[in-house]
């Protein structure tokens, strides 16, 4: 019975702390107090300024987070970072601004191309790179008109030794 007791007392604790996390969360007075060193704090704090449409604010904490030693919060943190550029870049709708959007579009794809780096099955990564890709896709690399065109070549099956047409 006593044992009982000592478990329920000790997850009426933990249930007591989660709420007061959640609560400093929630009204952003967990930046001002000993939790802001925990990186699962600052993310879910950065997560509601982005709910909030608070993209800066979003992305400087989640740049803060990405320094935590968990890799999966590392990953979700630069993805949600990709995230709040991306939509940054979309929400400006006039042709004057969208201009402006570039340089977020090329971070946003910068950032997703990190995240696939590291965990190339990231399918929401890869989903969202494509969307960066197609609102601003990347220049190729080499242009075919400054490129001679290619010279006339031996077909393979002549030039393998051992091999004959049948004659």
């Amino acid at each position: 019975g006593f044992m009982l007791l000592a478990l329920i007392a000790i997850d009426g604790y933990r249930l007591w702390r989660a709420q007061q996390v959640n609560a400093a969360i929630a009204d952003g007075s967990i930046l001002n107090s000993k939790e802001t060193r925990a990186p699962e704090a600052l993310f879910a704090q950065a997560f509601l300024h982005a709910q909030k449409g608070h993209h800066d604010e979003a992305i400087a904490l989640y740049k803060r987070v990405e320094s935590s030693s968990s890799k999966s919060l590392q990953l979700a943190s630069k993805y949600n970072r990709g995230n709040r550029y991306l939509t940054q870049a979309m929400e400006l709708d006039d042709e004057a601004t969208k201009q402006l959007g570039l340089p977020l579009v090329e971070m946003a794809k910068d950032t997703y191309r990190s995240v696939l780096r590291a965990e190339p099955s990231a399918w929401d990564a890869k989903y969202n790179l494509e969307r960066a890709l197609r609102l601003v896709p990347d220049p190729d690399d080499s242009d075919d008109e400054d490129l001679p065109p290619p010279q006339q070549s031996e077909r393979a099956l002549t030039t393998m030794r051992g091999f004959t047409l049948g004659l």
